[in-house]
């Protein structure tokens, strides 16, 4: 699943975990223990604020959070916090742990990437185009 894996020391006592994993391009998730996140920052390129294309993910990730989702692909809020943000045309994730389920949270955040590439691939392949070079099919 994951090749290339290290675990690095970062800044104010995160830890850096870098791998090569979806479309083999280098990750990095991003454990905080004091504020109890996992993040993949800078996750996805090229997220303009207020496009609908921003929109539309907006709205995955709340989808993600809801009812709507089946229960093993939903992020209960009860048990981890799912965020997004976009800063500098960049999409971050954060998955914010609650009752020290870090098991809990660590497989919904890969899942949550793996769903977040499946729906690019579904509703925007051209972004998979653009920014992963993926054939025009």
């Amino acid at each position: 699943m994951f090749s290339g894996f290290e675990e690095v020391g970062g800044q104010g006592g995160t830890t850096i975990f870098r791998f090569v994993w979806l479309h083999d391009r280098p990750m990095e998730l991003t454990f905080d223990p004091s504020k109890r996140t996992l993040r993949f920052d800078r996750f996805l390129a090229g997220v303009k604020p207020g496009t609908p294309f921003a929109r539309d993910l907006k709205r995955l990730f709340e989808k993600l959070k809801s009812e709507e989702m089946p229960e093993y692909r939903r992020v209960h809020p009860a048990r981890a916090a799912l965020t997004c943000s976009n800063r500098r045309d960049y999409l971050s994730i954060a998955i914010a742990v609650k009752k020290d389920d870090y098991q809990y949270a660590i497989n919904k955040m890969v899942n949550v990437a793996h769903e977040l590439f499946v729906y690019l691939r579904s509703d925007w392949p051209e972004y998979l185009v653009e920014y992963f070079n993926e054939p025009e099919e």
